[in-house]
């Protein structure tokens, strides 16, 4: 029985933006699916490139912002590292690893959170995980049959 699913699943070889010549980037799918983001850290700058999921050729990358200054890395003269983006790529998450430092940065304002009091181990964070919640929480009403006081 076919179930559509083709196994092993065919890998795609994507190629960088020219610019990008290190490994300190994050590639987000977006939200929508409809394109890729890549996030890409140079010295104290960030640069921000998208692909339309829709394009034949994968060097069709567009660069949207270019020389983004991390305040808080030119202030302490250290390279950022890009650690996480979310899938609406409003915020940036950024290590600083001297002064094993994690932040955060809101794209759209550029306004910077540095988080200082962070418990790290061997000046690592094993795993960052960014994701949306809707504030106040909405939680479903309770029925008769599930009241706990019984």
């Amino acid at each position: 029985m076919f179930s559509g699913w083709i196994w092993p699943p065919p890998r795609v070889l994507l190629r960088l933006p020219n610019r990008v010549r290190t490994d300190n980037f994050m590639i987000s799918s977006g939200e929508d699916g409809s394109r890729l983001s890549l996030v890409h850290a140079d010295g104290y700058q960030l640069s921000i490139w998208h692909l339309p999921t829709t394009s034949i050729d994968t060097n069709d990358w567009l660069l949207v912002h270019d020389k983004i200054h991390v305040r808080e890395a030119c202030s302490r003269l250290e390279h950022v590292l890009v650690m996480a983006v979310d899938d609406r790529l409003e915020f940036v998450f950024l290590w600083l690893r001297s002064s094993a430092v994690l932040m955060h940065m809101h794209l759209p304002s550029r306004s910077e959170k540095v988080y200082n009091e962070l418990n790290v181990r061997d000046g690592y964070f094993l795993d960052i995980n960014p994701f949306m919640m809707v504030w106040p929480p909405i939680f479903p009403a309770l029925r008769e049959q599930d009241s706990l006081e019984e």
